[in-house]
């Protein structure tokens, strides 16, 4: 409109050919990748009023037209983005395929600088791939190792100025990541999270099932293998039969616990791989999936299949077998410039200390929300508080705004409470000494103000906010819960600050949730919801269920609409088993 008549010359030779390149939602996200590139803290909302600002500084036509160009110029990098297969270099597209499978958007604003780069001529197709494969190192190792995804968007936001800067991308890149608290994970880490962190639980479910894809990539293999039917398969099964117990038995120490060392190296990366037999194969005895995975067109498969018999021992060894694949594969960081474990806690504190200070006056959050962003337990922090002298710590209160019992949070000079220090500042409170709840800095208010990203999905914040407010055994136990109820139905995030996840169904037609699970840990059977859904309108129905729970140990449902119990609870197997197999499963 401001070109004038010039206007319609420009929309036909620049800006329709992009929007016949691309959709209106890729448009959307062209934008704000534009955006982003030059602030890290940009939000997505935040896209038409920021690009709107920019348009406004550009007073002449000339100006403008350079600016649809530029424009113009950037969505045909990322179509080469979003459709890899328009890249002729074959390195570049196998890798800038890997990326958009991957499906972290927040990696796009590094890949389109590399093709700036190159479009320039200050980097060739052989860069270009070496600082990918940097980037899907960075990306693979994070999920090896059970890294969380809390502040992934601002780091890989933050690393198009270095890659833009370096001579070399590639080490621009390494050096970027390697430094800080940005937790590239070295080979040590690699070699020890394959025995005892639990891959199955990571990341997404499409991400690791790509990692053990290209780890059968890796080995060379030359068949073709179709992965739209592969499912992740666990060699020794999730639920041991009696068989398997025997089995199991014969291959630990005299007097080590099965059920212990099964429930150590269930989910870890050597007791998984990838089959489209998952259903035949099931609980089956090891002699029963052998011939299955030797007739497989996977080479990992074929490697396991070599085994004898299947226990912790060849669990471990494959484990290992992985571990240095995946170093090979995905090569790790600069390690002299990486922070050391000391030092990252300190890191830690002074993050803290920095949103803390960032609290404007007339203000208020809570020790979750700054726990949330810094990446710790909120009872850690609590303590941290109570003996560090942070001078805007008074603003750090109890959830619902009360004030915490705690005198060492008192001005030491002046000894003035803490809730007369939010007064002098501001902060309203009701009659019960509640502070005003539009007062309240949510973290999605505090990471706004500081320039920290949090999780862009419901889901992920609930998975944050899990792992915030539980022990380990406890989120293990809920990602079994969910695993095991994604093969009926699929789970569904609230959208408040605290967010539950709703096991959904479909029945007779419509769609029922029979349970809540709160972060906080409490999981709730919904009968007031179900008595309006088809089965459960019949009471006896709703009563089974209830006793069945019931059945379980330390599970008692009072007759109410939304009784329940504990998340714990769920990591005491037999109650798992008795609460999800025997309850939800019928």
């Amino acid at each position: 409109m401001r070109l004038g008549d010039r206007g319609q010359q420009v929309y036909e030779s620049t800006w329709r050919p992009l929007e016949k390149r691309l959709s209106s939602d890729e448009l959307e996200l062209l934008f704000w990748l534009d955006v982003l590139s030059d602030d890290d803290r940009a939000r997505r909302a935040d896209t038409f009023e920021r690009q709107q600002r920019r348009l406004s500084k550009l007073s002449t036509v000339d100006q403008l037209e350079r600016e649809v160009g530029r424009i113009a110029k950037l969505g045909e990098l990322l179509e080469t983005v979003l459709r890899p297969s328009s890249e002729a270099d074959p390195e570049v597209r196998r890798h800038l395929s890997r990326i958009v499978a991957w499906g972290v958007t927040a990696a796009y604003p590094v890949v389109l600088e590399l093709l700036r780069r190159r479009e320039a001529q200050t980097a060739t197709s052989v860069q270009v791939a070496d600082a990918l494969t940097v980037l899907e190192s960075y990306l693979v190792r994070r999920v090896v190792t059970a890294t969380a995804t809390t502040v992934l968007n601002r780091i890989l936001a933050q690393a198009v100025e270095p890659v833009h800067d370096a001579e070399v991308p590639a080490e621009g890149l390494r050096t970027y990541l390697s430094g800080g608290r940005r937790h590239f994970a070295t080979d040590a880490q690699v070699r020890d999270a394959v025995h005892h962190v639990p891959f199955y639980l990571q990341g997404r479910a499409s991400q690791r099932k790509l990692i053990l894809m290209w780890l059968d990539e890796g080995l060379g293999s030359k068949e073709h293998v179709d992965s739209k039917g592969l499912t992740i398969e666990h060699v020794m099964p999730q639920s041991l039969s009696a068989e398997w117990r025997k089995a199991l038995e014969g291959e630990i120490e005299p007097g080590a616990d099965v059920d212990e060392m099964h429930r150590q190296a269930l989910h870890t990366l050597g007791n998984l791989t990838l089959t489209g037999y998952n259903s035949e194969m099931s609980n089956g005895v090891f002699a029963v999936k052998r011939p299955r995975l030797q007739h497989s067109g996977l080479l990992m498969n074929q490697s396991i299949a070599d085994q004898e018999s299947w226990g912790p021992e060849q669990i471990a060894h494959r484990a290992d077998t992985l571990a240095e694949e995946i170093i090979t594969l995905w090569p790790g960081p600069d390690e002299s410039l990486m922070v050391r474990s000391g030092d990252q806690t300190s890191e830690m504190w002074r993050t803290a200390a920095m949103i803390i200070s960032a609290i404007p006056a007339g203000r208020w959050t809570t020790c979750d929300a700054v726990a949330t962003l810094v990446g710790t337990d909120a009872v850690l922090l609590d303590s941290h508080l109570a003996t560090t002298g942070i001078r805007e710590a008074y603003r750090v209160i109890q959830s619902g705004g009360t004030i915490p019992d705690r005198s060492e949070w008192m001005d030491s000079a002046r000894k003035i409470e803490p809730k007369q220090l939010l007064e002098a500042d501001g902060v309203r409170f009701d009659a019960s000494g509640h502070a005003a709840p539009e007062q309240e800095m949510s973290v999605e208010d505090l990471a706004l103000e500081c320039g920290i990203t949090v999780p862009e999905t419901a889901a992920e914040r609930f998975e944050a906010q899990l792992s915030q407010h539980q022990e380990p055994s406890t989120v293990e136990a809920v990602h079994r819960l969910m695993n095991h109820w994604a093969m009926r139905g699929w789970v569904q995030y609230g959208t408040g600050a605290s967010v539950t996840a709703f096991f959904m169904a479909d029945a007779n037609g419509d769609h029922i949730w029979p349970i809540a699970l709160s972060p906080t840990g409490k999981v709730e059977v919904v009968f007031q919801y179900l008595a309006r859904r088809e089965p459960f309108t019949d009471e006896e129905l709703r009563k089974e269920l209830r006793l069945r729970f019931n059945s379980a140990p330390g599970v008692d449902l009072e007759d109410r609409p939304r009784p329940g119990f504990l998340a714990s609870s769920l990591s005491n197997e037999a109650v798992f088993d008795d609460e999800v197999d025997g309850s939800i499963d019928n």
